[in-house]
């Protein structure tokens, strides 16, 4: 969908090469992090929310859940899906906007990974689909969001870098402006170049607790690290773990 919002745009496989050391082994972390926590009996029922390529997805489905994914892009949803089935997995795929999901207390775990919310230009947007996303547990579910950590964020934000992007190279330049962090990539190939911003709103741990409550979320824990550690200024993301309590 070209001419959009950049979440739109952008998540392709110049995406997942960008971004290609989340690799297997860091979802594999973050499965252990949501099943030390959430304590999900063998079948049950979990959401990946902003699924991507189905990383986390699908170490979820070979520790015995039933897993449906759900993203925008149709293009790592395809990725997502042949994976799946050259693993023989049984990966459940549904393309949809997080403000509007079809799934409906059905669930008993939602996870979301890497970052996948605080894309909207509108903080209610953020709310409408932090409620969505809570609307696919049951009572009592499970859930889980991974985001950057904002102290991290302003200490260690580097303002530019690049590298070889497969046949290509490519230029980041990353700012601050306000709550958010602004990051331009530019690709540059034989065949020409393509510029793209993302920009995410960065949620300091109190205010996020406040939009979780405000969810129907309970039982509220933060934490720094896929390993578990506590949360602080310098850890590197920022872990909402919780309960559906309405």
């Amino acid at each position: 969908m070209k001419g959009g919002a950049w979440y739109e745009e952008w998540f392709d496989r110049d995406y997942v090469l960008l971004y290609g050391h989340r690799d297997e082994r860091d979802a594999e972390a973050g499965v252990d992090l949501a099943l030390k926590l959430l304590h999900p009996v063998p079948g049950a029922r979990l959401v990946d929310l902003g699924c991507g390529t189905g990383r986390h997805a699908l170490a979820f489905l070979r520790r015995g859940l039933r897993v449906v994914g759900v993203d925008l892009s149709a293009e790592l949803l395809g990725l997502a899906r042949g994976e799946a089935g050259s693993r023989g997995l049984d990966l459940s795929l549904v393309r949809a906007d997080l403000r509007q999901l079809p799934l409906q207390t059905s669930c008993d775990v939602a996870v979301s990974f890497f970052t996948s919310f605080g894309y909207f230009d509108d903080p209610g947007d953020d709310a409408r689909a932090l409620r969505s996303m809570v609307g696919c547990l049951r009572l009592g579910g499970g859930f889980l969001m991974d985001l950057m950590n904002p102290a991290y964020v302003r200490q260690t934000l580097e303002p530019s870098s690049s590298g070889t992007l497969g046949d290509g190279e490519f230029t980041a330049q990353r700012r601050l402006e306000g709550d958010r962090v602004v990051k331009t990539i530019t690709i540059s190939r034989r065949e020409g170049q393509r510029t793209l911003t993302e920009t995410v709103r960065l949620y300091e741990a109190p205010a996020l607790a406040a939009l979780a409550a405000a969810s129907g979320l309970a039982e509220l824990a933060f934490y720094g690290s896929y390993g578990g550690e506590p949360l602080t200024a310098e850890s590197p993301r920022l872990i909402l773990v919780a309960r559906r309590e309405n």
